[in-house]
């Protein structure tokens, strides 16, 4: 049977406002895009699921039973949501395995107030990448404090996405003294043997003035 191009009209219209409205709320929140679309068909979903009593054949919406099943909508809604989260999915599975892996060879250290980083009495460390793209560990040469916790050799966080050069990673609770808008920060690669760093809370392209440097392979 052929779709009536009317009917679909409304759908056209929904879809590019949950769309400009997902990509303004990404900026703001800087988060991807996916997770808010996500978040609107789940929302369109779950309140046409909780009120399709009243668009049967006598409900509240549908007295004398003229409208057409709902059951065809919710369909739709339904399918654009799987659709959304299998995209979602997906992507974030490609971009694990975007990064170059190669970038996080050697032996690092962080250069702050423009020091010489890999000074002996500075802490060295080897960045490891687990097999599923998920986890960055910081394999320390020596004992360390961070946060507020205690001195320790090694420490990890979870990766939320990434790029060719750039993971955005996030400290668990496990580390604790961290101020949450300073738990998950993006560690973008500028050149081979060289990294900065970028709270996710500041605006893009503004960088702390630490400067991680390859000291040897």
């Amino acid at each position: 049977m052929a779709v009536n191009p009317v009917e679909l009209k409304p759908y056209v219209i929904l879809l590019i406002v949950v769309c400009l409205t997902a990509v303004t709320l990404s900026a703001i929140w800087n988060v991807p895009y996916i997770y808010t679309v996500i978040g609107f068909a789940a929302l369109a979903f779950v309140g046409h699921l909780v009120t399709i009593d009243d668009d049967l054949a006598g409900g509240w919406s549908n007295p004398n039973g003229d409208m057409k099943s709902p059951w065809a909508e919710l369909g739709i809604k339904a399918i654009i949501l799987l659709g959304m989260i299998c995209l979602a999915l997906f992507s974030g599975a490609a971009n694990a395995q975007a990064f170059d892996r190669s970038m996080l060879d050697g032996v690092w250290a962080e250069s702050t107030n423009y020091q010489f980083g890999c000074r002996p009495d500075n802490l060295h460390q080897r960045l490891e990448l687990s097999s599923d793209g998920k986890t960055l560990t910081f394999k320390n040469d020596r004992k360390w404090k961070v946060g507020a916790g205690d001195e320790v050799t090694q420490y990890s966080a979870s990766v939320v996405r990434s790029t060719t050069n750039v993971l955005i990673i996030k400290y668990g609770s496990e580390l604790v003294g961290i101020p949450d808008e300073f738990r998950e920060w993006e560690m973008r690669f500028i050149g081979p043997g060289t990294y900065l760093w970028r709270a996710a809370s500041w605006p893009a392209n503004q960088f702390n003035e630490v400067i991680g440097v390859k000291c040897k392979q």
